[in-house]
């Protein structure tokens, strides 16, 4: 449907501002004939609408489709991260408790070794003493004795002396 253009009643304004009637026709027709070839037709914007709802729907679907193919790749993806993940800590769990039971049989070794050593070096210690304590046993025992012997003669000599007194 054209646009509604009175030709007549624009050709008139334009003699009333000085225009040649001649000019004013033509340019009243031109004007006319621009205007009628320019226009969209109701028909026309219908179906432009049409068009552009159905492009909208089509982009509408391709985007959710899009989204639907990078969410399951992502998913993929993912699960597969969390599956290298688990099979790496798995790897260092393993690993690691190798090297735990290792260094735990050589720290035991080392601390049997030095159980060992120690127990010598208190027996060798305890031989020691017992040979020093025994040692000291024997010059104190010879001491007494001499002390002894010295008590009882200075006992027998008072002994006598008393009895001479008393003689």
């Amino acid at each position: 449907m054209p646009i509604k253009f009175d030709t007549l009643e624009y050709t008139r304004n334009l003699i009333e501002a000085g225009f040649p009637p001649e000019q004013a026709e033509a340019q009243a027709q031109a004007l006319n004939q621009a205007m009628a070839e320019a226009t969209v037709s109701p028909g026309e914007m219908l179906l432009l609408r049409t068009d552009m709802i159905a492009r909208i729907d089509m982009l509408r679907t391709e985007t959710i489709n899009s989204i639907d193919v990078l969410r399951t790749e992502m998913a993929g993806r993912i699960d597969m991260l969390r599956t290298e993940t688990i099979n790496s800590i798995d790897g260092l769990r393993t690993e690691m408790t190798g090297r735990i039971d290792v260094l735990r049989t050589e720290m035991t070794g080392r601390i049997d070794g030095l159980r060992i050593e120690i127990s010598a070096m208190l027996g060798a210690l305890e031989a020691q003493v017992t040979a020093q304590l025994e040692a000291l046993r024997t010059r104190m025992r010879a001491k007494f004795t001499t002390l002894n012997w010295m008590l009882g003669l200075s006992l027998a000599l008072h002994v006598i002396t008393v009895a001479k007194l008393f003689s």
